[in-house]
């Protein structure tokens, strides 16, 4: 069977694609879609204009990924857990934290995202929930992986911490038998098959021992990342420490910010031990 790449460098229009099929013949058994743009919207497009399959380079990934680790990531929370709102910065809407996040992922083009509260608002259990919901949500197509800081903590014995090597000991430690070297792993997360959900941004940034700053985490992203529209991460910070940040800082991430636990919540936590 012959496999036609399909790479766009931009946003294609419905004639570009027409180009497309019209350059590559009748071979339309198999599409794989790459770009430096995400491509979603138009994989109909191509399968209306006579592609019996078509895929992207990050379904391909994610899948193989899944086939290999499975949901181990999956994490333990208490029976009665109730799931936080979260208001966007942007549309000024809210919505429970799985729906906010998860409208993220599939129609804002920003690449970080950071999830922000006060001490004791539950930014470890969104993180929690993100991580056991999204590792089952078809269609998303990218493995929650949870970081914390009992990973870049057990690096400050080794030297340096930088954002890939907490990455790469967050796989290690989650999937002990993965067998994943430190290029997949980066090119997994790069592709956007497996989703980083980094719990306490504001915490490795503060640590006397990481020497490490809000520019230089994005920095180091923005290297990981290279132009892929598919890379993504999510963090979770004190607000306090997020107010004190630098104005060009906090501009390159899409805030979420933690509700208060109302009546609403209470009323769903009261309902959930009384089932």
């Amino acid at each position: 069977m012959k496999v036609n790449v399909v790479e766009f460098n931009d946003r294609p229009t419905r004639q570009h694609l027409f180009q497309v099929l019209k350059d590559i013949g009748n071979n339309k058994d198999y599409a794989v879609v790459r770009s430096n743009i995400d491509v979603d919207p138009f994989l109909r497009e191509l399968n209306g204009l006579g592609f019996v399959n078509v895929a992207t380079v990050r379904s391909i990934l994610f899948n193989g990924i899944l086939e290999l680790l499975g949901t181990r990531g999956a994490m333990e929370l208490p029976r009665a857990t109730v799931e936080p709102f979260l208001l966007d910065s942007q549309s000024q809407k809210t919505h429970l934290c799985t729906g906010a996040v998860g409208d993220w992922l599939r129609e804002q083009p920003s690449r970080l995202a950071i999830v922000v509260g006060p001490a004791g608002f539950g930014k470890t259990t969104i993180c929690q929930i993100l991580v056991n919901k999204f590792i089952k949500t078809p269609g998303l197509e990218r493995l929650p992986l949870y970081i914390s800081s009992r990973h870049w903590k057990h690096l400050l014995e080794k030297g340096a911490v930088t954002i890939r090597s907490v990455f790469n000991e967050a796989v290690s430690t989650t999937y002990r038998d993965a067998a994943l070297g430190d290029d997949m792993i980066a090119h997994l997360i790069t592709e956007g098959a497996i989703l980083p959900i980094f719990d306490g941004l504001d915490e490795i940034c503060t640590d006397a021992y990481t020497e490490i700053s809000v520019r230089e985490i994005v920095d180091q992203l923005d290297d990981m990342f290279a132009d892929n529209p598919n890379a993504k991460a999510i963090f979770t910070t004190r607000n306090t420490f997020w107010g004190s940040a630098r104005v060009d800082e906090r501009l390159r991430f899409y805030e979420l910010s933690v509700l208060p636990f109302d009546k609403e919540l209470r009323d769903k936590l009261d309902a959930s031990k009384n089932p």
